[in-house]
């Protein structure tokens, strides 16, 4: 792990040492990395001595501290010189590296004293000429350039093999007595995280989580017809959209099916320019297009119909008999969130489809909300697939979402641990919206949040809700999601899960949760919780 897990604002001019960092971050699962620590060695009050600017360490073996500096750096061995950019350097990076290590070793000599401690120095803004040292006392493995630095994976561990040649006798420390200077360690270096910058790291992650299920997936993506399942969050929307792009940039004729209207606009709209060759649209709306286009008196004469027969029963039938005239059939059909679809909703869909065409389709059985799957027909017909792990929230909200279910949902081992879940029961719908409320203000005006960020969910229409009376939050307008599913910039969001099912936002606030039905509850809160990506809430009374 690296700590802190992002580069700290407030260093962001430290342009050397925000490279290294990045470079550090890749190899972050194998090593330990902590960045910038200040010592002072002799009494309270006094001004750092010694400043490491990163200490990288072999958990229980050994430990490296590295001197970052930046520009042009250059060793005279005429002179016994070093130099920064032409101009001569007051402090040496090597005694300063070496007595920031000894500053080290000595302060948690408890926990490390069988540890090796050693140093290097890395220079990220030039190439030192290969295979001659600087200076007697630096050996190659310490110097790092930035060729060393793009290829850290393997110069890191030449590092540390050079360092544990050092100290034959040395051969490291018990677990207990390195986490105990591990925490001692993380407890000084003071870093205050804002939730924005937390959240820009994650989403880094998220993407690259995101691209590793796509690599997966892309190994059985040239069958002809896939049911893929998975957990929410574990990136099916993104590789349907994905083979979506895939099918239309080879030409193909693409029906994209989603069961909510706003995941189905919002997914129009970034097909947007594809217009000719993909229809994104939902069943309902589908289906009226094709009567409309067939037999616009029938649909005309019936289309105020209320009566639950006629979307189950009316309108399946006169689809069916509109079915044998469509003269031009889709290369392609795809379905998100298909466990909202169904039986004969399938049995209609796949007449639509080329008899060569492909059929794929996206599911999460937990995600059953509205009770309307049961099965696909002819499912036999399809490859299945697993995409298991979970790559859209943070570790501590895939555990919430496992102890829902009482059973474990897998996350890569590189996805952020995240924020704690903030869970409460208020006395009344009052304390709720006060709590909401201010909650809000303070991610507003201390942490950086955009409102677009922010998703509250519903669990009831506004007018019946704990919100019901609220116009405004933190000064910014209470506004639902536009037409196309997207977060309105400059006013605080809300919706309610029927509508924002498929989709996810950064910051998410479930209230009153007290209305959710008993008999879909777990759907409702897996579903829910599943759409905060870096932080959640839930609250009810």
């Amino acid at each position: 792990m690296i700590y802190p897990e992002f580069f700290p604002e407030d260093r962001k001019d430290e342009k050397a040492e925000l490279k290294v960092f990045e470079q550090l971050k890749k190899v972050a699962d194998d090593y330990d990395i902590f960045y910038s620590k200040s010592f002072v060695t002799d009494g309270a009050g006094k001004k750092p001595e010694y400043e490491i600017d990163f200490i990288v360490a072999i958990p229980e073996q050994a430990i490296v501290c590295i001197e970052v500096k930046g520009g042009l750096i250059r060793y005279d061995g005429m002179k016994d010189q070093w130099t920064q950019n032409s101009r001569v350097m007051s402090k040496r990076p090597d005694r300063q590296a070496t007595s920031a290590s000894h500053a080290l070793a000595n302060s948690f000599s408890e926990s490390i004293a069988n540890m090796p401690v050693g140093w290097a120095l890395c220079f990220p803004d030039c190439q030192m000429e290969q295979g001659k040292g600087l200076t007697t006392s630096l050996a190659q493995e310490q110097l790092l350039d930035d060729l060393h630095l793009l290829h850290i994976d393997k110069s890191l561990p030449l590092l540390f093999d050079y360092l544990k040649k050092q100290y034959p006798t040395r051969n490291g420390a018990r677990r207990w007595q390195y986490e105990k200077f591990k925490s001692q360690l993380l407890r000084s270096l003071g870093f205050v995280q804002m939730l924005s910058t937390k959240i820009k790291y994650d989403a880094q992650r998220f993407t690259e989580l995101t691209a590793h299920q796509m690599d997966l997936f892309s190994r059985i993506a040239t069958n002809k017809d896939i049911i893929t399942s998975g957990p929410a969050g574990s990136g099916k929307t993104i590789v349907a959209k994905t083979l979506a792009q895939d099918l239309v940039n080879d030409g193909k004729r693409v029906l994209f099916l989603c069961f909510n209207r706003t995941l189905a606009n919002k997914v129009r709209y970034e097909f947007d320019r594809y217009e000719s060759l993909i229809e994104v649209t939902t069943f309902h709306s589908l289906s009226r297009r094709i009567i409309e286009q067939f037999d616009a008196t029938w649909w005309t004469d019936n289309k105020n119909n209320e009566a639950e027969e006629f979307w189950n029963l009316e309108v399946p039938a006169k689809l069916e008999e509109c079915l044998p005239h469509i003269e031009e059939r889709y290369d392609a059909l795809i379905i998100d969130e298909g466990q909202d679809f169904k039986e004969f909703w399938f049995e209609l869909l796949f007449q639509m489809i080329n008899p060569e065409g492909r059929r794929l389709i996206f599911m999460d059985q937990m995600q059953n909300i509205f009770g309307h799957y049961t099965s696909i027909p002819n499912k036999s017909d399809f490859v299945e697939y697993n995409l298991p792990e979970n790559c859209r929230n943070t570790k501590n909200i895939v555990g919430y979402l496992s102890e829902l279910l009482n059973e474990e949902i897998p996350s890569f081992d590189k996805s952020p641990s995240g924020e704690d879940i903030v869970k409460k029961d208020f006395k009344n719908g009052i304390e709720l919206q006060k709590f909401v409320l201010d909650e809000i203000k303070s991610l507003l005006n201390n942490h950086n949040i955009e409102t677009h960020q922010i998703l509250i969910l519903l669990n009831s229409s506004k007018a019946d809700s704990s919100l019901s009376e609220v116009a405004k939050v933190g000064g910014m307008p209470l506004k639902s999601l536009d037409n196309k599913g997207r977060m309105q910039r400059d006013a605080i969001n809300y919706t309610t899960i029927n509508t924002f099912k498929g989709l996810e936002a950064d910051i998410v606030f479930v209230i009153d949760i007290q209305m959710i039905d008993e008999n879909q509850r777990l759907e409702k809160l897996y579903t829910e919780a599943s759409r905060a990506r870096s932080k959640l809430y839930l609250f009810g009374y």
